[in-house]
């Protein structure tokens, strides 16, 4: 699975290192599950892997429930980025945009996320690479 070497990308998404805060999602499971989160998003997120693996990255999208803002609505831009994500997901798209997103902890910061659905050897586009970044 090879992001930096894709043929035709939308995208530029310049030098990935080590660090950089990612995730994997299954575009074969039902609701594109994590099957992989870096130590880079859980430190940005606050959410361990264990508490990731499994769930779609909406969870993000809302504070966690046990935070003081668990009752704050999802503004409209940021449903309107939602909905960007997943048209661009149900159509292998690659997409990069902003969107606010919440820590567990319930802190609030404006992620720049990038999403490039991965084809590997000519079988499909099985995964979906998500990068993600506190935008300035």
């Amino acid at each position: 699975m090879s992001v930096m070497s894709r043929p035709n990308p939308q995208v530029d998404i310049g030098t990935v290192d080590v660090g950089v805060a990612l995730v994997v999602c299954d575009l074969e499971q039902p609701d594109n599950p994590i099957v992989y989160a870096s130590d880079a998003f859980c430190e940005l997120t606050g959410y361990s892997q264990a508490e990731v693996l499994g769930q779609n990255c909406r969870f993000l999208q809302k504070p966690h429930p046990d935070s003081t803002d668990s009752s704050k609505p999802v503004p409209m831009h940021d449903k309107m980025a939602a909905s960007r994500m997943r048209h661009a997901l149900q159509g292998r798209q690659e997409i990069q945009l902003k969107v606010v997103n919440y820590r567990k902890d319930g802190y609030q910061f404006t992620n720049l996320v990038t999403i490039i659905p991965v084809e590997l050897s000519g079988s499909g586009y099985r995964y979906a690479v998500g990068l993600l970044g506190e935008a300035s």
